[in-house]
């Protein structure tokens, strides 16, 4: 059994096309139904049945698509809830998904790590230095966690809205899973580890 990480699926979201250009690229696709199946083919081709996936949020916008591709994906996979995210926890058992939680914190070797849909809130003094620089607004600052020094999974930012892929590290102890900072591949807990292990 292997453990791995991902965010920001966004499946059936006709715009994630023009917000994240990358991903045609990186999936080779050129409209959404391409791009959906795309992702259920490279999901497939390395996750096995008794792997667990952690997808941390934004599964997608069409609930009929949802229904139609979450069954597809190979594995045990586990839903920490994003701000689309928004159907009770039955509808993502139904689709399959064995858990579905806000936040939660696991191990990976030795090291515990907190999962969220969201990076941590920022500081005082980075939103002061954003204020100053114009820079700072306010969206989903009260869903980010507080930093007490445990590392992070999370997605949420994408490619920080730029058209780049970000680096893997977003910041302080937290690790950006979502697709459109991994050239949209998922992530292993192997992966994170040796993140981890090199600070």
């Amino acid at each position: 059994m292997r453990i791995f990480f991902t965010s920001d699926l966004h499946i059936s979201h006709e715009n994630i096309l023009k917000f994240e250009p990358y991903r045609k690229k990186y999936l080779k696709c050129e409209n959404i139904n391409e791009h959906d199946k795309a992702i259920i083919g490279s999901w497939n081709s390395i996750v096995k049945d008794d792997d667990i996936v952690y997808v941390l949020g934004d599964l997608g916008f069409d609930r009929s698509s949802e229904r139609q591709y979450v069954n597809q994906l190979k594995g045990i996979k586990i839903l920490i809830r994003g701000n689309h995210d928004q159907e009770k926890d039955y509808y993502y058992y139904k689709l399959g998904f064995s858990a579905v939680m806000y936040e939660a914190v696991i191990k990976i070797g030795k090291t515990k790590v907190l999962l969220s849909h969201y990076p941590y809130r920022l500081s005082f003094w980075s939103k002061l230095k954003l204020l100053l620089r114009g820079k700072y607004h306010q969206k989903d600052q009260t869903k980010r966690p507080i930093n007490r020094g445990m590392w992070l999974l999370h997605g949420h930012i994408h490619s920080g809205g730029s058209n780049r892929i970000l680096s893997t590290i977003s910041g302080e102890r937290q690790i950006n899973v979502g697709l459109d900072a991994n050239k949209c591949k998922l992530i292993s807990a192997q992966e994170i580890s040796n993140i981890i292990n090199k600070k």
